[in-house]
């Protein structure tokens, strides 16, 4: 049987533009109702079995996921009405931006400091946000596959875990959501006003996590090549257009927060140079050549005793220097040091960095579904169960998206699959050798959209064959 015959007539159309009215949607709202209604019913049974020290300011759990997130803005910004480090009310806040510590400073606001819990239902609602948003981008894509994807984003248990935890997760992943759909219907239509919007909302991705920055940046880029590859030469001056004003107002959105940085003595950044730099030493940890892309913490401790003696002999003036200057010192100094293990030893860093990214796709993120129920990776039954889980919906959900993908390449969808894939390419590479089920958040609606198509594709397969057997 050829591919060609493979494909579902019934579940996919061939569609010119996107999004267009006039198109019906195979995927029913009644159907959506459902899945919504069930996600919220998992959330408060997940919600009820969790460790409340995750849902505690000052537990252990808690601390251990916000950090440097929510709650020192948050804080901060309700005792002393504005943005200051927590512990030395003298010194401005800049270690990460500050979106998902506004909504908790207006969550503590609204509920008080009794429980955390209510952010988290916050979490939850941006996840079945960002699966609406998915729906409405499969739903022109690939039709008929709109439920299929946000079943598969609101159940997997990735999502469940990380986003339900006190973290940026979920809220950065409802942004992303957001950008990508924003840049399909201007790639779509070639306008400008789409385009803005679209390089806006990847603005406010970038001051939840600033990963995604770049993302925003690059639409003057993104946006022509999409079209090109849907529409032809058609427009193409206008989709060039549109993604220039994308990359307008991405840069209009983070410049205040770039100015507060600049101002604090960070220079032009949006996380702080001390979170940079931590972010950079963690990478070391990952290069020991005994065991590349396994933790060594000694290796990174050493870099660190190494690097302060090293830069303070060359820099006489060092206590006397800026938190950007000697950001800058630092980030060189670790910078080198990743350059020379992969002059003299590629093999440890190309392994390493193999690693990661296996650790980025095929991990199932079981690890923040124990630190949500508050039991060990090994603590009997309940915790195998859930790894169990995790493993099997990942390596099936990856399964079908390679066929997925497949359909998509055949089907000529080089648009979707450039903002797809995109996606994905740019969020492994960017966790650099760190790459952890968290670090996929953002990418997973993408992984979904792909999964959906594989799964619709598997299950008409299935159906055609019944039928030729009772024939």
């Amino acid at each position: 049987m050829s591919w060609r015959a493979w494909r579902p007539a019934s579940t996919f159309r061939e569609l010119t533009v996107f999004p267009d009215a006039s198109i019906g949607d195979p995927a029913p709202w009644a159907t959506t109702g459902l899945l919504a209604i069930l996600f919220l019913v998992v959330v408060a049974v997940l919600l009820a079995l969790a460790d409340a020290d995750c849902y505690r300011l000052g537990g252990a759990c808690f601390a251990s996921m916000d950090r440097y997130y929510g709650s020192s803005v948050a804080l901060g910004l309700l005792e002393h009405g504005r943005l200051v480090t927590l512990a030395n009310p003298d010194q401005p806040y800049t270690d990460h931006p500050p979106i998902y510590g506004f909504t908790m400073a207006a969550v503590i606001a609204t509920f008080g400091t009794a429980t955390m819990v209510p952010m988290a239902v916050v979490n939850a609602l941006l996840i079945l946000a960002a699966g609406l948003l998915l729906r409405r981008f499969a739903v022109h894509y690939a039709p008929g596959t709109g439920n299929l994807a946000l079943a598969l984003l609101l159940f997997n248990p990735n999502v469940l875990g990380q986003g339900l935890l006190p973290q940026t997760e979920a809220m950065h992943m409802a942004a992303v959501a957001a950008g990508m759909t924003a840049t399909a219907a201007a790639v779509a239509h070639s306008n400008v006003r789409r385009g803005a919007v679209a390089g806006a909302l990847l603005g406010l991705s970038a001051l939840v996590r600033p990963a995604s920055l770049i993302l925003g940046f690059i639409l003057p880029l993104v946006i022509p090549v999409a079209a090109l590859a849907r529409f032809g030469r058609r427009n193409l001056g206008l989709a060039f257009a549109a993604g220039v004003a994308g990359a307008v107002a991405c840069t209009v959105v983070v410049t205040p927060w770039a100015m507060h940085q600049y101002r604090s003595g960070e220079g032009w950044r949006i996380s702080s140079n001390a979170i940079e730099d931590l972010l950079l030493v963690i990478g070391v940890m990952y290069l020991d050549p005994a065991r590349p892309g396994e933790v060594n913490g000694d290796i990174a401790e050493e870099l660190t005793v190494e690097r302060d003696a090293a830069l303070r002999a060359r820099y006489p003036q060092w206590d006397e220097m800026t938190a950007a200057e000697q950001g800058n010192a630092n980030r060189d100094y670790v910078v080198d040091h990743y350059l020379a293990v992969a002059a003299e030893q590629p093999g440890v860093m190309a392994t390493a960095v193999a690693k990661s990214w296996a650790r980025f796709l095929f991990v199932g993120g079981e690890g923040a579904l124990h630190d949500l129920f508050g039991v060990a990776g090994s603590d009997g039954q309940i915790a195998v169960g859930i790894k169990v889980v995790a493993l099997l919906f990942v390596a099936a959900s990856r399964a079908l998206a390679v066929i997925g993908i497949v359909w998509l390449m055949r089907a000529r969808r080089w648009d979707a699959l450039l903002l797809c894939g995109g996606l994905v390419l740019w969020f492994m590479a960017s966790s650099a050798l760190i790459g952890q089920p968290r670090y996929r958040m953002p990418a997973e609606p993408a992984l979904m959209l792909c999964a959906a198509v594989g799964l619709a594709q598997v299950t008409d397969w299935f159906r055609r064959r019944r039928r030729q057997a009772i024939s």
